[in-house]
């Protein structure tokens, strides 16, 4: 008699494989991802499995404190509306990240296994498609979202960048190949893992995802520095993450001061700076500029979106080679949001919702990374490069991505072949 083929641990193969692959070309797949994932392993570990007793540590606790604290911004925000339309979506993929999260640590050996080979797989078919797209000026996202050359090579309108569409989707390859050297490491082959890495930080250097090659050449550091004591690296990295979210307005302070701007903007600072990063520093002043105002309790949740001057537009110009002021960037005083979750935190919820925010990431590092082992110290070094530098504290995709990576690492670190 042969073997069913769909058998749950066939099924978790091939959603983790889908996955991975996936979000190559749609990062914000990854929210319904997650709750599939997580619905797959209510399924597999049983209804019975979701005790609430898991849901009561640091992650849990610290993250329901941010949501409730949130969710009393309404009071004093200027937009209440939006508060409250954010709030409960926030909050039920938060809730869907930790139950996830919880049975992918307690997961049988069997479908531990299997999200380990889906996952190896995934990271091999995604890095191949990566290359491709390099090689192919983004064929296949030009193709899905139906842009022609003359969309693309508009000067009127910009453009379309392509590099833009590929950035996020790498970022969250670099949080998975941690849990896919925890397997490999863990089966003593180091050739293919290697090269998995050099093929994700080539690709970083093609698409100049900055963020993404700082993160990956800090994830190995770091994972090296584990390696030799792992319970040091572990905490130390637990203090820094409370003081760089609780401190993080006087951290930033010497690189926003006019004089040190003045000269970013016309480019003689002792070090290159990028374009993106001298946005990043006029962004980060006028934000923190803000969280001077209302330090304690902050603006309200999501005022990245609407607080005074956030919709004005600065203009900063550079001498180029015939000494003339030719534009560099042009951009809002605060787009979106400040691409660094900590500045965010303390505009919208003040000195509480930083200390809360601080608390928790301690709490969840200091108790969480040791047993996770040294490749995990490479996927938080990772996820709070990406949150100070990069992506927005609310962006749904980005939330289900660290929660989609931090339960893969747990489950194949902790049920190693």
């Amino acid at each position: 008699m042969t073997d069913p083929i769909f058998t749950k641990e066939n099924w978790l193969r091939a959603l983790t494989f889908a996955t991975v692959v996936i979000c190559v070309f749609s990062s914000k797949a990854a929210v319904p991802l997650l709750l599939l994932f997580g619905l797959s392993l209510v399924w597999c570990a049983g209804v019975q499995s979701i005790q609430l007793a898991l849901l009561r540590g640091p992650a849990a606790i610290g993250l329901a404190a941010l949501v409730f604290w949130a969710l009393a911004s309404a009071v004093w925000s200027a937009a209440p509306g939006t508060v409250l339309k954010t709030i409960w979506p926030l909050a039920l993929l938060i809730g869907a990240g930790l139950v996830t999260l919880s049975l992918a640590s307690r997961l049988e050996k069997a479908h531990a296994d299997a999200i380990a080979a889906g996952l190896i797989a995934g990271m091999a078919v995604a890095l191949c498609l990566v290359v491709f797209e390099a090689a192919t000026y983004n064929w296949i996202g030009r193709q899905l979202r139906g842009l022609t050359w003359p969309e693309i090579i508009n000067f009127e309108t910009g453009g379309q960048s392509l590099t833009g569409f590929i950035k996020a989707p790498i970022a969250i390859l670099c949080l998975l190949i941690w849990p896919v050297m925890v397997r490999w490491f863990a089966e003593k082959n180091r050739l293919i893992p290697v090269a998995i890495y050099l093929v994700l930080i080539a690709a970083a250097i093609w698409f100049e995802a900055t963020t993404s090659m700082l993160v990956l050449i800090a994830g190995v550091v770091l994972a090296s520095l584990g390696h030799l004591n792992l319970r040091v690296v572990a905490r130390t990295m637990a203090v820094a993450a409370l003081v760089l979210i609780v401190a993080m307005p006087l951290l930033v302070r010497p690189i926003t001061s006019s004089d040190f701007l003045a000269a970013a903007d016309s480019g003689e600072t002792s070090f290159p700076i990028p374009v993106s990063g001298v946005s990043r520093l006029h962004i980060w002043q006028f934000v923190s500029e803000k969280v001077s105002e209302r330090p304690w309790i902050g603006w309200g949740l999501k005022a990245s979106r609407y607080v005074e001057g956030a919709d004005l537009k600065y203009t900063v110009t550079r001498k180029n080679a015939e000494g003339q002021d030719a534009i560099l960037y042009k951009d809002f005083n605060l787009p979106l949001h400040p691409h660094n979750q900590a500045l965010q935190i303390w505009l919208e919820l003040g000195l509480i919702g930083a200390l809360i925010a601080g608390l928790t990431a301690f709490a969840v590092i200091w108790r969480g990374a040791e047993p996770a082992g040294t490749f995990s110290l490479g996927l938080i070094g990772g996820i709070l490069i990406f949150d100070l530098l990069s992506f927005g504290a609310w962006q749904n995709w980005w939330i289900a991505s660290q929660f989609i990576s931090v339960a893969y690492m747990a489950a194949v670190s902790r049920n190693p072949s």
